[in-house]
């Protein structure tokens, strides 16, 4: 069905934002004016490492130009550069924790690596915004589609605001001109391997980090291996000459520090020589000396998996992934992860493990000369490719409930001895999927070309509700074209009908109208060729709706509302009363939107107590919400109100933070136009509240 997961609470939002009252300031997100007085203040940066040591010039300068700035001379832009490992990220955490302690930044502070968003080395700054955005506090029922448009959402929200933003793995100064904040009192931290000089209207503050001096270096090893260890005074020299081999880099001397620690009782002279060992007869950098020596101290297993991370289509390791990743259960993943970490050869995310980039490299070389892992990369691939899409459908299956889909969840068999996940509500489900998108958006390119298509377009139909919920739109419009081309390599029609419809959503939501057509077009054709079996006639039925609901995204109410109309008598004449009733709340919804509330309160009412016959909770409480708010146009209160508090309870059930809030404005609306001013701004402040509640989906 075309909009049977969508959880857009507020109908048309373009519709809704031109006549909800009071919506204009709530889109600002003036954070200041909570119910409390306390600000909603994002803090998203990573902590430092508990270790860091020096970076004294380069903290001095910054905290000097930050305070000493003046009026008009635009936000600060620190460039935070440098050769790979040598610490950026580090002295990124530690400026803001310092700027922090200083109040420089009130408005709290927001972090985004770019790596995340890059496919074939481009980022896309649509999806840059939208993940902004959505950090300060904008519902995703109300972030605008386009990059352009979403630019302009965004200065709005960053104006007069005095907020950090940490850009990390910036490859070009252009990627980040979009991202600046509007305001002045603003400060940015750009964090790249090379010199940006390329910003214009900016306060520019260049720090380039270069491999810490000796005594520094020595300083950050013992630290690190701990600071009472009597060899560093009995074998100095041997400690000074894994200082040297370090070559002042942060990421070497932690891995260093963490293999001294582990061998306790061993003479740094036989570390040392390790080390030296492991550069004879090869050409490779003194830094990978003490990665090689840390691998080869591993066990079995966490070797194997070291090798075969690179093969992860994440950037976050969770156990139950790498156990899959691996073919083995969650205890064998447990260890031989704790054992990577314990070695440093991997450092903590957000929701988990990740590999340091250049640590990916050299895993991707150790694969090539341990023999244990020779011809496996393809199998461990597939196994986490196909574990990832077996859980997006079970994930899937708890937020949206049953829906028409056309691909089988892989069978378990197939991604070894890693257990299935387990989603007890909607909103850990819908929660999971965001965290782990990466990983499911990496595992449709995978799947391609392992050439597992019923994977590829069963994970893209897996990944429907989440696009309704999030509207990543670079990611989501590669992940969709690449599941039509897998639809038409397996030869399946109506997957390449359902991906060509998926397709032409993104499309015409970001205005490309045309394309969204001839992916339509296509799609009505092939359904004129499907059978008269219930699945193809629901189907058919479903590239209809998707006709009007293209047709609405460009106004065009009439030739929307046919084609609702003639959907629902398709779907009535199989008896499909869940795609019937759908189609009636769409005409309900189409109908507010152009101000006919009477037409849209018949409509919704009548949806409404269909939803509720058929015991669909969700779209119960849906269509109760679309129904309370023509009731409201009408004045018809009394009707309104149980309908609004019944919806209240279901969000609040479901943990949808994004409905309860749009709830609580109806309600306040509904309070005001009952005349009662004081209980319409307590439930604003309640609806502002739970809308800036802290982010959980990083």
């Amino acid at each position: 069905m075309g909009d049977v997961t969508h959880n857009d609470v507020g109908g048309d939002a373009r519709v809704n934002n031109l006549v909800q009252v009071g919506y204009a300031g709530q889109i600002h997100h003036h954070v200041h004016e909570g119910r409390d007085g306390a600000a909603f203040r994002p803090w998203e940066v990573p902590s430092p490492p508990a270790d860091f040591v020096d970076r004294q010039d380069q903290l001095e300068s910054a905290l000097t130009t930050v305070s000493s700035r003046r009026p008009g001379q635009g936000p600060v832009v620190m460039a935070v550069s440098g050769m790979g490992g040598v610490g950026k990220s580090a002295l990124a955490s530690r400026l803001a924790n310092a700027f922090e302690e200083r109040q420089h930044c009130p408005d709290g502070a927001l972090y985004l690596d770019l790596d995340q968003l890059r496919h074939d080395g481009v980022v896309d700054i649509g999806d840059a915004l939208g993940l902004l955005l959505r950090s300060l506090g904008v519902r995703d029922d109300r972030l605008e589609a386009t990059t352009s448009a979403r630019a302009r959402q965004y200065r709005s929200n960053t104006r007069g605001r005095n907020l950090l933003l940490v850009l990390d793995n910036v490859r070009f100064a252009a990627e980040s001109l979009a991202l600046l904040p509007s305001s002045a009192s603003s400060t940015v931290i750009v964090v790249s391997h090379g010199r940006l000089v390329e910003w214009e209207g900016v306060l520019p503050l260049d720090l380039r980090l270069e491999p810490l001096e000796e005594e520094q270096a020595d300083l950050l090893l013992r630290t690190i291996a701990g600071v009472d260890d009597p060899r560093f005074g009995s074998q100095a020299r041997a400690a000074q000459a894994i200082v040297r081999r370090c070559a002042g880099l942060p990421a070497a001397l932690r891995v260093a520090g963490y293999w001294i620690r582990r061998h306790r009782h061993s003479h740094l002279d036989r570390l040392d020589l390790k080390l030296s060992d492991g550069m004879r007869g090869k050409e490779v950098d003194v830094v990978e000396s003490v990665w090689d020596a840390a691998f080869h101290d591993l066990s079995g297993p966490a070797k194997k998996l070291y090798c075969l991370l690179p093969q992860h289509p994440g950037v976050h390791l969770t156990e139950a992934s790498t156990a899959a990743l691996l073919g083995t259960g969650a205890p064998a993943a447990q260890d031989a992860l704790a054992e990577l970490e314990n070695s440093a050869l991997l450092i903590e995310g957000w929701f988990g493990l990740r590999f340091h980039d250049l640590l990916r490299d050299h895993a991707i070389r150790c694969a090539t000369r341990y023999a244990e892992v020779e011809g496996e990369a393809d199998t461990a691939r597939r196994r986490v490719v196909l574990w990832f899409t077996r859980q997006a459908a079970r994930a899937d299956l708890v937020v949206a409930g049953e829906r028409m889909t056309f691909a089988s969840p892989p069978d378990r068999s197939l991604t070894g001895d890693a257990s299935d996940l387990h989603f007890p509500t909607k909103a850990e489900a819908a929660r999971w999927m965001e965290q782990e998108r990466v990983a499911l958006y990496g595992s449709v390119r995978a799947a391609w070309e392992l050439g597992l298509d019923e994977a590829v377009w069963g994970l893209c139909e897996s990944l429907w509700t989440h696009y309704l919920d999030h509207r990543h739109y670079g990611e989501v419009l590669r992940a969709f074209r690449v599941g039509l081309s897998a639809a038409q390599r397996s030869g399946n029609p109506m997957a390449v009908i359902r991906m060509r419809c998926q397709l032409a959503r993104p499309l015409w939501e970001l205005e490309r109208f045309d394309e969204a057509d001839e992916q339509l077009a296509q799609a009505r054709r092939a359904a004129g060729r499907l059978g008269e079996t219930k699945q193809e006639r629901k189907l058919a039925a479903s590239v209809i709706e998707f006709g009007g609901l293209a047709s609405r995204a460009r106004g065009d109410i009439e030739a929307a509302e046919r084609a609702f109309i003639e959907a629902r008598r398709r779907h009535q004449d199989i008896d499909n009363h869940y795609g019937a009733m759908l189609q009636l709340h769409q005409i309900g919804k189409l109908n507010y939107g152009a101000g006919r509330w009477e037409a849209a309160a018949e409509a919704l009412s009548q949806a409404h107590e269909e939803a509720r016959q058929l015991e669909r909770e969700r779209m119960t409480a849906r269509t109760g919400f679309e129904l309370a708010r023509a009731l409201i146009r009408l004045g018809r209160f009394v009707q309104a109100r149980p309908l609004l508090a019944d919806s209240l309870l279901s969000a609040e059930a479901r943990q949808a933070r994004a409905e309860q809030a749009a709830v609580l404005d109806a309600q306040a609306e509904l309070a005001e136009a009952c005349g009662n001013p004081d209980e319409a701004a307590q439930l604003r402040a309640r609806a502002r509240q739970t809308r800036l509640a802290p982010p959980e989906q990083r």
